[in-house]
């Protein structure tokens, strides 16, 4: 699929998170008070914006308020400091903002733990945590008081769009919705033509509707080849191998994971690193480790759905630990029968 968005669009090429910060404070200027009639549409989208955010504290944005922006402070992509005069009250509000990446490390509350700090501030009562995503993810962000997806974003900005004279505003917009043509375009795309947008869009769907009630996750694996989409659901936990006939000490779990268009079946040996390290050059424990995945293929063969055996292709044997036992191509005209058909096969080994 080729890019739709403008090469006259500044966001075609300004794609980093920085940028997106950058537009953030664009925004939110508009508040400040010799600002806000620069242009009175982004001055009214401003004051929806952060009117969203401070609802969660039970107030809204008045004009007495003194608007204070802070880019990289501490760390943190945006913080917004808001001085209510009127009733002596300041409210600090960090915007974690993310293109592709999750927050990780306990993020958020570090963030707030340097604030209280570095403000001399007794609690984080009047800190406001914002979790500002235009891609989507897997799950929902923790620690946070609010989160803007991009639907969010793009209801509140679209509402301002008319009689704005703004270039910048308008190509946000626009980089926006090619987004969100992208991330849709599993629905009308052979899946041949997919890209990782595609993909997101389609796991995306799988988690909320096919898929809902699988423990399941979703993301970006990085390799030396480009790295692949996967999204991966549990089967079989460490406490029931001996259903399969394995050895726990050689297994931890078993589960599928669909990467691009396969849907593999996976076979993780431990959680710890440290025991795998002392254990991968010892030829019995690779042996050992060879042996399982060989039961796991022939029993999920055994039980397979006939029309898929044939499809359903073992794969060479590279030790680590999360190997891949077998895998098969799926498209969208079978693949609720597929995941289906194979998950079958997998707890049949149980009953």
């Amino acid at each position: 699929m080729s890019n739709e968005l403008r090469k006259t669009n500044l966001f075609y090429y300004a794609t980093s998170e920085l940028s997106q910060d950058a537009f953030i404070c664009y925004l939110v200027a508009h508040l400040i008070k010799e600002c806000r009639n620069d242009n009175e549409q982004i001055y009214n989208c401003a004051v929806e914006f952060v009117n969203k955010i401070l609802k969660t504290k039970g107030i809204e944005f008045n004009e007495d308020m003194e608007v204070e922006i802070k880019k990289q402070y501490n760390k943190i992509d945006v913080l917004i400091i808001l001085s209510d005069k009127k009733h002596e009250k300041k409210y600090y509000v960090i915007i974690e903002d993310k293109t592709f990446a999750d927050t990780h490390n306990d993020q958020i509350n570090r963030y707030k733990s340097g604030l209280i700090k570095s403000e001399k501030l007794d609690n984080d009562e009047d800190i406001i945590c914002v979790f500002y995503k235009i891609i989507e993810q897997s799950e929902d962000e923790k620690d946070v008081d609010i989160e803007f997806k991009r639907n969010d974003i793009l209801e509140i900005l679209n509402k301002y769009k008319n009689n704005n004279n703004s270039q910048i505003f308008l190509d946000y917009i626009e980089y926006l919705e090619d987004i969100d043509t992208k991330v849709n375009s599993y629905k009308t795309l052979d899946i041949s033509e997919w890209f990782s947008e595609s993909y997101r869009g389609f796991f995306k769907d799988l988690k909320e509707n096919f898929l809902k009630e699988e423990d399941s996750k979703w993301g970006f694996v990085n390799n030396v080849k480009g790295g692949f989409m996967f999204f991966c659901y549990s089967i079989f936990k460490k406490n029931d191998g001996h259903y399969i006939g394995i050895d726990k000490d050689f297994y931890d779990e078993i589960y599928l994971q669909i990467e691009d268009n396969e849907l593999a079946v996976k076979y993780k040996v431990t959680k710890d690193i440290a025991e795998y390290n002392r254990h991968k050059d010892n030829k019995g424990y690779i042996e050992k480790l060879k042996n399982n995945r060989d039961i796991i293929y022939k029993k999920v063969l055994e039980n397979l759905n006939e029309k898929w055996k044939k499809s359903f292709n073992k794969t060479s044997f590279r030790r680590g630990r999360y190997m891949t036992v077998a895998k098969i191509e799926y498209d969208m005209s079978n693949y609720k029968e597929i995941f289906t058909d194979v998950k079958s096969a997998l707890l049949s080994i149980k009953l």
